[in-house]
């Protein structure tokens, strides 16, 4: 029995399943004829309205009319205390011969250079006639010349003290 319920169950979704599929098929072929119907392009018939062309009294970037010139400085004031109260900013529409707010950026001045205190020096100090130093120096050399001879020479080690270099027969 559990097993014929569950035959029956599975036609059941088949056949709203295929009346699903049948539903929709229906309607996209009513919304394609329709469309098809449908006129691209409006009827001859139709007619535009023409423009009224002598109730425009003003230029493009001309001056305005007096009572645009208010509505305009209204509406610029208006959302300015706006863009202000918001922390925003606003720029105000130009009328006619109006000059920019914004101008060019002028150059920064110069800043002076900070005030320096002096610098304090030592005084020198002038060179001594005496060179006890520069004696010195030549004894420890030749005292230390003198102890690396006699090392050399207990050693074993020749020791040239002639340069042989000069007598080299020239050719």
């Amino acid at each position: 029995m559990a097993f014929g319920n569950f035959i029956n169950m599975e036609k059941q979704r088949r056949y709203k399943l295929l009346f699903t599929i049948t539903l929709l098929m229906v309607a996209a072929v009513i919304l394609v004829l329709y469309m098809a119907k449908t006129p691209a392009t409006p009827p001859p018939t139709a007619q535009v309205a023409q423009p009224r062309a002598d109730a425009i009294s003003g230029q493009a970037g001309g001056q305005g009319s007096e009572e645009y010139n208010k509505k305009l400085q209204e509406n610029d004031d208006k959302k300015a205390n706006e863009a202000l109260k918001g922390g925003l900013s606003y720029v105000p529409t130009p009328i006619g011969n109006k000059k920019g707010v914004v101008g060019k950026k002028e150059p920064p001045k110069p800043t002076p250079p900070p005030v320096v205190a002096k610098v304090k020096t030592a005084p020198t100090q002038a060179p001594r006639p005496d060179n006890t130093l520069h004696k010195r120096m030549i004894e420890d050399l030749a005292a230390l010349d003198a102890k690396l001879s006699a090392v050399a020479a207990g050693s074993g080690k020749i020791i040239y003290e002639k340069d042989f270099s000069k007598d080299l027969p020239l050719a």
